[in-house]
């Protein structure tokens, strides 16, 4: 249901999509679709640590 109305906010699916699988609940998300301040601090949040897994099983993870 998030999916189908996401873009009526302004976000992207995809976004939400990471939100979710990332472990955030379907009324977390909800609450962000109209908290773009919330949303936004989730999503570098979770891209931050995305990009900690993609270094770590690259490169063994930190010195």
């Amino acid at each position: 249901m998030l999916l189908a109305y996401c873009g009526c906010y302004g976000v992207d699916s995809s976004d939400v999509e990471l939100l979710l699988e990332y472990g955030y609940t379907s009324d977390e998300v909800e609450e962000m679709l109209t908290d773009h301040n919330l949303l936004q601090e989730a999503l570098r949040d979770v891209r931050y640590m995305l990009g900690e897994d993609i270094y770590e099983s690259c490169y063994g993870g930190a010195w």
